[in-house]
């Protein structure tokens, strides 16, 4: 999420300067956009609050339940800070009559709810597990250990969420 508050970031601030003066609503089109860029900006600096927040920590397991919640209201609140810095961009675009491209954004944008609402269901259904791919880094350094002693192996797929190692003697 903070390459996207980046880059929207970038490209609204760029765009601030890029309008002339002489622009119908000039005005009203530079203070929206002056409020995209600082949506953008809030979500970036939020975002790496949550890097330094887990900067010690390689999974989620690690974490302390404080801990854990404060990163979920900070991630809350980056998606919040971006979808409202989209919200006015939208907002830009139907000011400057291109009604239909911002229309079409604020609709694309009511959608990332039922995004996330979708995944939630979608994880509980069918478990966490099944999101996670396998660890093929652990697989394939036990293969190339063994392949130094003289063994070969074959990986295959269980069918499950693992990967099997079989040894076979050279």
């Amino acid at each position: 999420m903070t390459n996207v508050a980046t880059f929207a970031g970038g490209f609204t601030f760029g765009t601030l300067f890029a309008v002339p003066t002489s622009f119908n609503n000039y005005d009203y089109i530079t203070n929206l956009l002056s409020g995209a860029f600082i949506l953008f900006a809030a979500s970036l600096f939020i975002g790496i609050g949550v890097h330094w927040l887990l900067r010690r920590f390689e999974s989620s397991d690690d974490l302390s339940k404080a801990r854990l919640i404060v990163c979920y209201i900070h991630t809350f609140s980056i998606v919040v800070l971006l979808i409202a810095g989209f919200v006015v961009l939208d907002a830009v675009l139907i000011a400057i009559g291109h009604r239909i491209a911002g229309i079409f954004g604020l609709g694309l944008l009511i959608l990332i709810p039922f995004w996330f609402i979708g995944i939630f269901l979608f994880e509980k259904w069918l478990g966490d597990d099944v999101i996670h791919p396998p660890d093929l880094v652990e697989v394939l350094e036990e293969f190339t250990k063994k392949m130094g002693q003289g063994k070969v192996s074959e990986i295959s797929d269980t069918g499950k969420d693992d990967v099997k190692l079989t040894e076979k003697q050279v």
